[in-house]
């Protein structure tokens, strides 16, 4: 079977007129969020409650950050922002003792807040082979990637801990077991 030029232009025109191609609906405008930990509030008294202790801590170690950049001393500053949480400067020590080097980062400005950087920064852990991703953000670039390479360290230390002592087999077989008993 042959078509000629003028039935198959006839007929890419009722194929056009058969498909209805839709226009994307105009984009719709985010909603202001009232206790978002992203907006920059007027005084601290204005963070929620349950929020003030982990921007209190960031505000700090902010303030650390920028000492340290600047080569002040370190030596009276606070080690830990809670148990397990170590500050920016002593999280890059413990990344120094343990051989965690860094690998990879990005920063990005957020659209819809202009004025918030993300970061993401890639470690890697010679003594596990393990790469691990942290996140962050904050109101300037660089303290925002020094706080996911914080915790990023953290990650990677954590899971080192949970490794600590245990052979490859006895970590397989208390996995397992700990699966067994959770979805049984």
């Amino acid at each position: 079977m042959t078509i000629n030029q003028t039935e198959a232009l006839a007929l890419q025109a009722s194929l056009n007129n058969a498909i209805q191609i839709e226009t994307p609906p105009p984009p719709v405008e985010s909603t202001p969020v009232v206790d978002s930990p992203t907006a920059t509030p007027p005084s601290l008294a204005d963070v929620p409650y349950h929020l003030r202790k982990f921007v209190e801590s960031d505000m700090r170690d902010a303030e650390q950050i920028r000492k340290w950049r600047n080569g002040e001393s370190m030596k009276d500053e606070p080690r830990w922002i809670a148990p397990g949480i170590p500050h920016t400067y002593y999280a890059h020590t413990l990344a120094k003792e343990h051989g965690i080097s860094h690998t990879a980062d990005e920063v990005f400005e957020s659209k819809q807040e202009p004025g918030i950087w993300y970061a993401c920064v890639w470690t890697f852990n010679p003594k596990n082979a393990r790469i691990q991703i942290g996140a962050a953000y904050w109101h300037d670039a660089d303290t925002a990637k020094f706080f996911a390479y914080r915790n990023s360290i953290r990650q990677q230390l954590t899971g080192l801990c949970l490794q600590i002592g245990k052979s490859e087999k006895k970590t397989w077989r208390t996995s397992r077991r700990n699966a067994e008993r959770r979805y049984a």
